[in-house]
């Protein structure tokens, strides 16, 4: 294991610590090229912007500091973005990393090796894609979406899960609230789709999620 793969790995595996991200960024300061050295600096800035007191929100340092972010983010965020393929719009950089993304059925089965041992990826919303057509997708892409989070790397990366406008079946249900990726969900809102509610509703009690306390599997309105 490189040692880039190995602080990566540690990052993904201490979400809530920052000592392996700033780290990271003293080893792209040494070993990177190109944009590493920004990603670096972007690393410890959202990381410093982070840990900033509230009561203080508005001090010269911390302004500086939130201004330097939004330069790094508007130079290089598409850069950075490419690996995981959705566009700057529908993604969210916590502490240096992507962690909260909105993507598409298509889009989210094609998130590559690469990405997933690069970026946190831990809040995903799965949206509808930009056509005309009913409102739930008929296709497999439902449980196509649930097979390929099942086999996120990481245990327990995923904390909240949203999928909307597609049909689900129970075992793929089944195989993802079973898989180690699902092992951390705190959020699970499966109620803008269609799927066998009490098969559904089964297979997430069997799973036995001992961190997820916020479930939605009803229609909004019912």
């Amino acid at each position: 294991m490189s040692d880039e793969t190995a602080l990566l790995t540690a990052i993904l595996a201490n979400p809530d610590e920052d000592t392996p991200r700033l780290v990271f960024a003293d080893w792209l300061d040494e070993n990177g090229s190109g944009s590493s050295a920004a990603r670096a600096e972007f690393i410890r800035v959202q990381v410093e912007v982070t840990r900033r007191p509230e009561r203080h929100p508005y001090s010269l340092p911390h302004r500086a500091k939130l201004t330097r972010f939004v330069e790094l983010f508007e130079a290089h965020a598409k850069e950075w973005l490419a690996v995981v393929g959705v566009p700057t719009p529908r993604a969210i950089f916590r502490r240096g990393f992507v962690e909260e993304i909105r993507a598409t059925a298509d889009e989210l089965v094609n998130i590559g090796e690469k990405a997933l041992s690069r970026e946190m990826l831990s809040v995903v919303e799965v949206v509808p894609a930009l056509k005309y057509g009913p409102l739930a997708d008929t296709s497999p892409a439902g449980d196509a979406v649930l097979r390929r989070l099942a086999e996120w790397p990481v245990r327990g990366r995923l904390r909240s899960l949203r999928l909307s406008a597609l049909t689900l079946t129970a075992p793929a249900v089944a195989a993802f609230a079973g898989s180690p990726a699902a092992a951390g969900l705190r959020s699970l809102d499966l109620s803008g789709c269609a799927f066998p509610a009490e098969s559904v509703r089964e297979a997430i009690k069997k799973a036995s999620l001992p961190d997820l306390t916020d479930l939605s599997l009803s229609w909004p309105w019912t």
